[in-house]
């Protein structure tokens, strides 16, 4: 479970590194969900680019409950869409 806004700001080219290590978890195959925490008016949707990447399920902070959560935590465990 990553919980991003996506905005990469750790090492040298932070977007570059995040991408390249999404890339490689993503082919372990390890069920991942990125929790969304952007916020405002203007969204970069970085958070989604990287969920993409990776091979996860996003969901919206702002939408999330716990039964939500839940839910898509079983689904990704049992290797079903949310």
């Amino acid at each position: 479970m990553v919980v991003t806004d996506g905005k990469a700001t750790g090492g040298n080219q932070p977007l570059v590194e995040a991408y390249r290590a999404a890339s490689l978890l993503a082919i372990t195959q390890v069920a991942s969900i990125v929790i969304d925490c952007e916020e405002g008016t203007v969204r970069l949707g970085l958070a989604g680019a990287l969920a993409e990447t990776l091979g996860a399920t996003t969901i919206q902070l702002a939408e999330l409950g716990a039964e939500q959560l839940i839910s898509v935590v079983r689904a990704s465990r049992d290797g079903r869409a949310a």
